[in-house]
């Protein structure tokens, strides 16, 4: 039988030459902890924490699904009402208390469109019963020069408005829009295309007429 004991023998490492060894040892140490940092500077992505109910944080979104609008006029509480998208005219008015007394009532029961859908930042002016007659009275006097002659711009040569008339950008024909002064077939098939309209200056607003047309015929007018 071998002697385990003594067949065995361990190698033996001069102690000098692992002093020698040390400095290297810590060299490839060290240049291996810098690329290990390095590495996960470069390569691991860095994403702030933004958490979506802070207070510090404000995000300008538009609200979904909901329109904001503007009633005035001969309405119990104008101010500025929120809707849900769908809508109706009919809905801000009731939102509004419902028109006043002062109200002009034939615009409400012939011009107003109550199943109108209302759209973002909308104006919807109910007019008063006295300007009706004032917007009369100022066409009439818009209509006569200095002779105290009435104008003549309609194609049989008369103008309704000098008759106390006003043109309706709502309802009128196609003949009735082409009376007014500097409007031809064109335009009046554009403002009858852009029906219906809650206020007048749309016309200019939605490039129907120039401002210097509007201008020209606005006292001749009526929603």
């Amino acid at each position: 039988m071998f002697d385990t004991a003594s067949s065995l023998q361990l190698p033996v490492i001069p102690w000098e030459r692992v002093k020698k060894l040390l400095p290297y040892l810590g060299i490839f140490l060290g240049v291996l902890g810098c690329i290990l940092c390095l590495a996960s500077i470069f390569l691991t992505p860095v994403v702030p924490a933004v958490q979506a109910d802070s207070g510090d944080i404000c995000v300008n979104q538009p609200h979904q699904g909901v329109v904001t609008i503007y009633v005035s006029g001969a309405v119990q509480n104008p101010g500025v009402y929120t809707f849900s998208t769908g809508e109706r005219v009919a809905a801000a008015l009731t939102a509004a208390g419902g028109v006043s007394s002062t109200a002009d009532s034939v615009y409400i029961q012939k011009e107003l469109n109550l199943a109108q859908e209302l759209q973002d930042s909308q104006h919807v002016y109910i007019p008063f019963a006295t300007e009706r007659s004032t917007r009369t009275t100022s066409a009439l006097q818009n209509s006569t020069n200095a002779s105290g002659d009435h104008i003549s711009s309609g194609r049989d040569g008369t103008d309704s408005t000098a008759l106390g008339q006003l043109t309706s950008i709502n309802t009128a024909s196609q003949a009735e829009l082409e009376a007014l002064p500097r409007v031809g077939e064109k335009t009046a098939e554009k403002i009858i295309a852009g029906r219906p309209y809650t206020d007048l200056f749309q016309l200019v607003g939605t490039k129907v007429l120039s401002q210097s047309v509007y201008d020209e015929i606005k006292t001749q007018l009526t929603l």
